[in-house]
């Protein structure tokens, strides 16, 4: 139909999933083989081949962005940015530094705790509201597998 270089194709899976990392299973804890989302575009007139973008984007952003290509614009009260800019190389100064997971206890599901963490670039910190797990706290630039809980250390 000759639309394949106007056209914007978007991969991208809801959350990771644990496969025996840390040994576990499932995808309700804040780790980051869980809280990392596979995504890949495809727009050959807009978006370079082959780019891999190192900033915080969160699947709320991915709306935003396809209102943006569409011509469209963010809708009134809807969260999250478009990441247009960041692929397009254009300075983005106030882009997020950082983002919230959360994660509630579901009923039957008592294996899981209730958990928050907020994640910037650099630091991951991990909470457990209701108890029952201590406090985690990790450099994901020296230690990306989250092996070293820097929150027992004084």
């Amino acid at each position: 139909m000759g639309v394949a270089e106007d056209t914007v194709v978007v991969f991208a899976g809801d959350n990771g999933f644990f496969l025996g990392e840390l040994g576990l299973f499932d995808k309700r804890f804040a780790y980051e083989p869980s809280i990392r989302i596979p995504l890949v575009a495809r727009y050959p007139r807009g978006v370079e081949a082959d780019q891999v973008i190192d900033k915080l984007v969160l699947n709320i952003d991915l709306c935003p962005t396809v209102l943006d290509y569409a011509g469209v614009g963010s809708l009134d009260g809807m969260h999250g940015e478009s990441w247009r800019p960041l692929v397009e190389g254009r300075p983005v100064p106030n882009w997020r530094r950082w983002s919230l997971y959360e994660y509630f206890r579901e009923h039957g599901y008592v294996h899981w705790p209730t958990s928050q963490a907020l994640r910037t670039e650099q630091w991951k910190y991990i909470r457990y509201p209701e108890g029952g797990n201590e406090d985690e706290l990790y450099d994901l630039e020296s230690d990306p597998g989250e092996l070293n809980n820097l929150s027992k250390e004084n």
